[in-house]
């Protein structure tokens, strides 16, 4: 009898392969990781810009539709005011922003602003700008960023919480 000559294939893939395969795929999920960091930061920072431009934009209405160039806290900023013609204001309250007296700080919600008045070193009840500061959550490294303003913010500047 003759021996046959069978050769027997294994079936599956190597050690090799499989460390291969694994190893691409922790790249592309590493990349995806850090592509989504980015994203979020810049979705945070944008909507932070956006709430602190809707106080600026409140700020502006409120001066005109009161015909008065004194500037108001944040508490009062947030309510609905009576105009200097004496009719209710065209908007409604500002529910969904908050303002805090501290420095903003990553952990904040973009929904968190600092409000800050600003008076004069000679005299500080006169009050003669604002400065409305949101987080940048995609600046290196993350910090507060450079504050939207309205009127003379030179001088003593303090920050306003929601009361």
């Amino acid at each position: 009898m003759s021996k046959l000559n069978i050769k027997s294939k294994s079936k599956g893939f190597t050690i090799v392969e499989l460390l291969v395969v694994i190893v691409v795929i922790g790249i592309l999920a590493a990349i995806t990781i850090v592509s989504y960091t980015g994203i979020t930061a810049r979705a945070n920072t944008s909507s932070a810009k956006a709430n602190a431009g809707t106080v600026l934009e409140r700020l502006n209405i409120y001066l005109t539709e009161k015909s008065t160039t004194v500037y108001p806290n944040f508490a009062t900023l947030k309510t609905t005011w009576t105009t200097s013609e004496g009719t209710a204001s065209s908007i409604g309250a500002l529910t969904d922003i908050t303002a805090k007296a501290t420095d903003l700080a990553s952990s904040d919600k973009p929904s968190v602003i600092q409000y800050k008045t600003c008076a004069t070193i000679a005299d500080p009840t006169v009050i003669t700008g604002v400065q409305i500061i949101y987080f940048d959550y995609s600046a290196s490294p993350a910090a507060a960023a450079t504050p939207l303003t309205h009127g003379v913010t030179t001088g003593n500047c303090t920050a306003n919480a929601n009361s």
